[in-house]
């Protein structure tokens, strides 16, 4: 009967909306639920206060900063690091112009020679920090057996910054690891899609 044909009609329509309604409901949280993760994921840097070195017989340069070694406003932001690249023992960090800025004004005001020893900084991850590292003046001939970002920073390596493990001819114990390949770090940068 006609009647019967129309309402079969009307239920297939009705069940076409439904596929649709759920099929979009769908990938709009799965949409938010992959903004949400990346939204989340932070990395900064810090320069880090009140810190010594805790020297062993194996490493004379090692220490694991804490959030309360942390200075009180972030040194190199978040939206700052534009990309990252790990190339066999050299990691590689691409920074903006402002947060190279940041780097040579650090320079600058350290000495009136425009270059200092060292100071030490903290990778952080939403707020927790995975590792800590020195900057470190290059003229110096000293071996450093943990992380470094060597100085002056008024080099054209077009924004991009290297983090060494150990430096000159200084290495991270063994037993410690590599701080830097912190799956914590890893994964946020992969996220974030800048580990190149």
């Amino acid at each position: 009967s006609p009647l019967f044909i129309r309402e079969t009609a009307i239920f297939a329509i009705m069940r076409q909306l439904a596929t649709i309604i759920l099929t979009l409901t769908f990938y709009l949280s799965s949409a938010q639920v992959k903004q949400d993760t990346t939204t989340k994921c932070k990395i900064e840097i810090y320069i880090v206060n009140n810190v010594q070195p805790e020297p062993t017989k194996e490493c004379r340069y090692c220490f694991w900063p804490t959030a309360k070694n942390l200075s009180d406003s972030t040194f190199i932001k978040d939206s700052e690091i534009i990309g990252y690249e790990i190339s066999n023992d050299l990691h590689n960090i691409l920074l903006s112009q402002s947060a190279l800025q940041r780097l040579r004004m650090l320079n600058k005001s350290s000495s009136s020679s425009n270059s200092f020893t060292s100071r030490p900084f903290a990778v952080v991850v939403n707020g927790q920090p995975i590792y800590g590292g020195w900057f470190r003046s290059d003229y110096l001939d000293t071996p450093v057996d943990w992380n470094v970002i060597p100085t002056p920073f008024d080099r054209d390596n077009n924004g991009m910054l290297s983090i060494y493990n150990g430096y000159m001819s200084g290495k991270i114990p063994d037993k410690y690891g590599d701080p830097r390949n912190s799956n914590l770090l890893i994964d946020c940068l992969k996220i974030s899609k800048r580990l190149k």
